[in-house]
């Protein structure tokens, strides 16, 4: 029996975009990144990661063990945004994690809290 992955994801949609959203209202411009990584390194406890470390540099690392003897596996993707820049130009507020119009509206919506 084939795995439907879309089932699947659409189980996990609502989770998903609350997170991407509670990410988005987190400024974390350049070198101010260490809210961010602590909410992403308690994400990464409550989902049992086997292993979760954070850095001085507001750098956060997960590992979670497989159970096979296959390849590994790494992820990895920045957190830092820049600036809002003049919030006279945002269609929703840059930190308010919007979600309209079928989209994630915010300050690293796409690049890359989205997709974190």
């Amino acid at each position: 029996m084939a795995t439907d992955y879309k089932e699947i994801a659409a189980r996990y949609l609502d989770e998903v975009v609350r997170t991407a959203q509670e990410l988005i209202r987190i400024p974390s411009m350049s070198f101010e990144e260490k809210e961010v990584a602590e909410y992403i390194a308690g994400k990464m406890r409550e989902l049992e990661y086997d292993e979760v470390v954070t850095d001085d540099y507001g750098s956060v690392f997960g590992r979670m063990k497989g159970s096979g003897g296959g390849s590994s596996v790494t992820l990895n993707c920045h957190m830092d945004t820049v600036d809002e820049g003049d919030p006279a130009s945002w269609k929703y507020p840059p930190f308010s994690g919007e979600v309209a119009e079928g989209r994630g509206w915010g300050r690293g919506a796409s690049d890359t809290k989205g997709t974190i």
